[in-house]
């Protein structure tokens, strides 16, 4: 896949990591982004996260699921970080671009979603996106 943004970039999956296409970028506040990629048979659990970069950068971070186990599309919650440089790329990132995906990885999980327990969840920024996971 070809992009003059990544000129000089050799854009192939990297042994172990995926390639995803980019659904959306939407910003939620003037530092805070919805990112949304094709799932592609990704598969984790509510409260796990995945080193996601620009395909063909070599840069990644890791970030916490927002999407829930049943959603057809991959969701995170980012926070852009002036200064930073993944945050920076996936923020500018359009629909058909691709990023790369490694994961799922944490044990950050409920043992049982289902078992009837009432859960109390405590977050803040973008520290609510495994607690999003966990209730949609």
């Amino acid at each position: 896949m070809e992009n003059p943004r990544y000129a000089g970039y050799e854009v192939a999956p990297v042994p172990g990591k995926r390639l995803h296409r980019v659904i959306s970028v939407r910003f939620l506040t003037g530092q805070t982004y919805r990112l949304t990629i094709e799932c592609g048979g990704f598969s984790f659990r509510a409260g796990q996260c995945a080193n996601i970069g620009v395909a063909g950068s070599g840069l990644n971070r890791e970030y916490s699921t927002y999407s829930s186990e049943r959603d057809a599309r991959l969701s995170f919650l980012i926070r852009r970080v002036e200064g930073g440089v993944v945050s920076v790329q996936l923020g500018n990132l359009r629909p058909g671009d691709c990023v790369e995906l490694d994961g799922a990885y944490g044990q950050f999980c409920l043992a049982s979603p289902d078992d009837g327990r009432r859960y109390v969840f405590v977050a803040s920024g973008t520290g609510i996106a495994p607690f999003h996971s966990f209730v949609t």
